[in-house]
């Protein structure tokens, strides 16, 4: 569903910002039979149905003369989607998203993916965490210049930045004259783009000045999508999704004969068909020949052979082709070219078809990875390349297994632990040299450093927040560094508190939202879909089953939780807590209570049925659910877990607009009144009443602002907002809610 949600925010972007044509005009060429290459074409698929009905989606391929059929190669999930990607010498290069309950995707990582080994690699991070403006569309590779670029948009504008595959950093080429959705380089380096209203234009890099190909009067491109250039015969592919193409249900593999376009009486547009089944294609990659369908096949079975104790040399293995690039039989070869990092190595003479083929490969320089590409040539040119890599040497010790956060009762510390290394980070050889560890929090605080052991709890957490540790492992030959999940710690709230989902990021830094099922479908925070269904618009937790958006694999029985921040409370009172809410059918609630804001903490106190809503003429009111329990004296969180069957008929809506924890005063009659507490507000001046020793003012997040033993406080300099009064007497602390 987050996965979903994400496409359905482009959508909608695109939609509305620009004009969609409908007309389709006479461009296209009727496909001759039999004139189409069985050439695979890679992409990732954000989705296809024919993945299993839509629940798998990932890297895959298909044929350019049979899209419709499609294989899954690399399996994604976590949320995890790639915006954009390209590959070379068969390794892709991608830059990943991670959707978030009702807010835009947050960015993920720059990543390599080695289509041979089937191995991913989290190469660094491709922008901050918190920059969700910046959306990739597109990226391709130039072979000319062995340069990686991608295709941007940000504050209105479309960019091309150059992309560094070690490290991820980007470098702006050039802000582009027109806005546009797709980016690819043809065999001599030149930039091709479309725009958002499918015109295709040559791009000037020096001046993002663009030149019009061809208008392919194809419509509006309705979401991200992708298209590359079959460097064999120079033809460029799009897996097009537009509003004149069956309205972007399906994608359509469009060729586009470039050389062409602009002659006289010549059709240059052909749609070859659907790609697999309701599929949104992303990063496609074309293998290819520079000699053409009669240069060789790529060499089969590549592999390097690095030594195991460790010393810097390397054995390349493969097996000659037999085949020509087109699929025919091949009658000889010239020579075989191996290339290390970019540079020519090797020229080997003497070879024969299909012939098994060993070199060595000694002296290398420094423990690192080496990349080897090997290809064949005959009197037609270069063939297909095939690569492979592999760290030689030493080498620095894998992320840390099994890292886990353990929360003690409450959340004020938290012991981290994991396991030991047991292999390279890179693949290479891990020596007997010792491993210590260094544990950073996510406020930038060293919290521990050369550690041999392998946990350690950390206690001296003061604000209240949501944490997570990285472990660095060092040996001498370099550190990994692996991400602990993250956890809220720190000191207790006090009562009452209000969550009424106003500012996310106080929410996601201090409650925790828990897919307690792990079905990848849970809360929804202020998207507004449920303002169709009860009439009015309200921010809020919303949980919508929907038999258009909700994935069918969506079943049995909801467990999605809402667990408070640690809340400090007082003995001898109850723990009121107030639901607001409004259902379309009755949904099932179940209130509970723990020493730790996790799941497996938390102690069933009582069930809550909310009836269906009953619309006033208008809309569907919000109603109040509270629930009175006691509640030990200390520091305990609250839980509010979903737990209602999905209906049969798959429509339902859940939303609560606020939720309030609150121990009510409990003030006997014959106390004597001038021990009795209170305040009164009058203007902007706040007066604590009866006997007391100290008075203190905090926020609704818990920020103490005033701490004082004088009776007046003056709220005049503080913004309109929820505030805590908390009055400390001989008797005990008295809280109250205040606005201002």
């Amino acid at each position: 569903m987050k996965r979903i949600i994400s496409i359905l925010t482009i959508i909608c972007f695109w939609q509305g910002l620009f004009a969609q044509i409908t007309s389709v005009g006479e461009l296209f060429v009727d496909r001759e039979s039999g004139k189409l290459p069985h050439r695979e074409i890679y992409g990732f698929f954000l989705s296809n149905k024919n993945f299993d009905n839509n629940k798998k989606y990932g890297f895959g391929k298909f044929f350019i003369d049979s899209p419709a059929k499609t294989e899954l190669l690399l399996p994604f999930g976590d949320k995890e989607g790639v915006y954009a990607g390209a590959a070379v010498d068969g390794i892709y290069y991608a830059c990943t998203y991670f959707n978030r309950a009702g807010g835009p995707p947050a960015p993920g990582y720059f990543i390599s993916y080695d289509m041979n080994t089937g191995k991913r690699k989290n190469i660094g991070k491709w922008t901050e965490d918190n920059n969700y403006s910046l959306r990739l569309q597109d990226m391709t590779f130039d072979y000319s210049t062995r340069t990686l670029y991608g295709l941007m948009f940000e504050g209105g504008r479309s960019m091309v930045k150059k992309i560094d595959v070690k490290t991820g950093k980007m470098t702006e080429v050039c802000t582009l004259e027109h806005t546009a959705g797709t980016l690819a380089a043809d065999k001599d380096g030149t930039l091709y783009a479309l725009s958002v209203n499918s015109t295709l234009y040559k791009i000037d890099k020096a001046t993002g000045s663009m030149s019009i190909v061809v208008n392919t009067d194809l419509g509006g491109l309705l979401h991200n999508q992708t298209m590359e250039f079959d460097h064999t015969d120079g033809m460029l592919y799009w897996a097009a999704a537009t509003s004149s193409i069956d309205n972007a249900k399906e994608a359509h593999l469009i060729r586009v004969d470039v050389k062409n376009a602009g002659k006289q009486g010549k059709s240059i547009l052909e749609d070859i068909g659907v790609i697999g089944s309701r599929a949104s294609v992303q990063a496609m990659y074309i293998p290819f020949a520079l000699g053409g369908e009669a240069a060789p096949r790529a060499p089969k079975k590549l592999s390097i052979k690095a030594d195991e104790s460790g010393q810097k040399m390397a054995v390349v293995s493969w097996t000659n082709p037999d085949s020509t690039f087109g699929g025919e039989k091949l009658s000889a070869i010239n020579t075989v070219t191996i290339i290390r990092d970019d540079k020519e190595v090797a020229k080997l003479t003497g070879v024969g078809v299909g012939q098994k083929m060993t070199w060595q490969d000694t002296g290398l320089p420094e423990d690192r990875e080496y990349k080897y590409i090997v290809y064949a040539s005959n009197d037609s040119g270069d063939g297909q390349t095939a690569s492979a890599s592999r760290f030689i040497g030493f080498d620095a010790p894998a992320e840390v297994p099994n890292i886990k956060l353990d929360i003690a009762d409450g959340c004020s510390s938290v012991k981290i632990s994991w396991d030991r290394p047991t292999a390279g980070l890179n693949g290479g050889v891990l020596s007997n040299d010792a491993i210590t560890y260094k544990i950073v929090r996510s406020d930038n605080s060293t919290v521990a450093e050369n550690l041999t052991a392998t946990d350690f709890t950390d206690n001296k957490i003061d604000n209240l927040g949501r944490y997570w540790y990285t472990v660095f492992a060092t040996n001498k030959y370099g550190y990994s560094e692996t991400l602990s999940p993250s956890a809220v710690l720190g000191k207790a709230l006090l009562p009452p508190l209000v969550q009424d989902f106003s500012d996310e990021n106080v929410f996601w830094s201090q409650w925790n939202a828990v897919d307690n099922n792990k079905d990848n479908y849970s809360w929804m925070f202020n998207v507004g879909m449920s303002s169709q269904i009860f009439g009015d618009y309200s921010q809020g937790a919303e949980y919508i089953i929907n038999p258009t958006f909700t994935p069918d694999y969506v079943k049995g029985n909801a467990d999605e939780w809402l667990i408070t921040p640690p809340i400090l409370f007082e003995a001898g009172k109850n723990c009121k807590i107030t639901i607001r809410a409004r259902s379309l059918k009755e949904e099932k609630i179940l209130i509970t209570k723990g020493k730790a804001n996790v799941v497996d903490k938390q102690q069933i106190i009582k069930e809550i049925l909310i009836p269906p809503g009953k619309s006033d003429g208008e809309s569907i009111p919000f109603r109040d659910y509270e629930v009175d329990f006691p509640i030990e004296t200390g520091v305990m969180c609250i839980g509010i877990n979903l737990v209602s069957p999905v209906p049969q008929d798959r429509y339902s809506c859940l939303q609560i607009s606020s939720l309030k924890i609150e121990q009510p005063v409990n003030t006997s009659a014959d106390e004597p009144l001038q021990e009795r507490v209170g305040y009164k507000k009058e203007g902007q001046l706040l007066t604590v009443q009866g006997d007391f020793i100290a008075a203190y003012l905090y926020s609704k997040t818990g920020a103490l602002l005033v701490s004082t033993r004088d009776r007046q406080i003056d709220m005049g300099n503080l913004p309109m907002d929820v505030y805590v009064l908390v009055i400390d007497t001989d008797r005990g602390k008295k809280s109250y809610k205040l606005h201002k």
